[in-house]
């Protein structure tokens, strides 16, 4: 199973169901799903949706999607197909055998209210992918502890990222309320700093929602060292 998707359940043990063969369905406009079928092809008969938008813009919300998964003891993600595309048959039929309610992870840009016409269902929706990630670990954690989730604190906007974490395809933009922010005293979240670990920063932002803090450490390439700026400045 690639690291990529085991790694997106963060903390959560999931009973592995049986590998799957990929489904070409599944694989629309530039989504990774490579590894995901245990979820995204299981029997869906009975067990609660989560349901995530199958683009590229989409590819965050997905990995969050399986975290959610964990925690509710569900294998049942539910791909919506691109934003300006349709549900396949096959993920729709899964979602018609599915339990009532669930879940929607993205906002109504990555799965329009259309796509789940007729179902009751939760949705966990910032305004940015990395808001969104956030509110699904927030929403993990409640439902962990059988409470109602915590409203997080307004992310501070004004915050840059600093210039030596960039790296060659990592995408950063928007995350700097996590990775710019003053960790002094708070609980840091430690995750590499390169494109291979893109998708272990989104779940390194899904545990903020989780611990409760917004202290997230880009640890650098792993052939490199830590950032000083990550090093010194917030590593105390």
């Amino acid at each position: 199973m690639p690291r990529k998707l085991l790694t997106a359940a963060v903390a959560v043990l999931l009973m592995a169901p049986l590998m799957l063969p990929a489904a070409a369905s599944a694989q629309t406009s530039g989504a990774y799903v490579d590894g995901a079928e245990p979820w995204t092809e299981s029997d869906c008969a009975g067990g609660i949706p989560v349901v995530v938008g199958a683009d590229a813009k989409a590819q965050s919300d997905s990995y969050s999607a399986v975290t959610l998964a964990g925690v509710l003891d569900t294998d049942c993600v539910i791909l919506a197909g691109p934003r300006d595309g349709d549900m396949t048959a096959a993920q729709r039929a899964r979602l018609e055998d599915a339990a009532e309610g669930g879940y929607v992870v993205g906002g109504t840009a990555a799965v329009p209210e259309a796509k789940i016409a007729g179902r009751d269902m939760t949705r966990l929706g910032g305004a940015t992918r990395w808001a969104t990630a956030q509110q699904v670990g927030s929403e993990a954690a409640a439902l962990a502890a059988g409470t109602e989730p915590e409203p997080a604190a307004a992310p501070d906007t004004t915050l840059t990222a600093p210039a030596d974490v960039s790296a060659p395809g990592l995408f950063l933009d928007g995350a700097e309320p996590w990775i710019a922010s003053d960790c002094t005293g708070d609980t840091p979240i430690v995750v590499g700093g390169d494109a291979k670990a893109q998708s272990d920063i989104y779940s390194a932002v899904t545990l903020v929602g989780v611990v409760g803090t917004d202290c997230v450490i880009l640890a650098g390439p792993r052939d490199g060292a830590m950032p000083a700026s990550q090093h010194t400045s917030r590593c105390r």
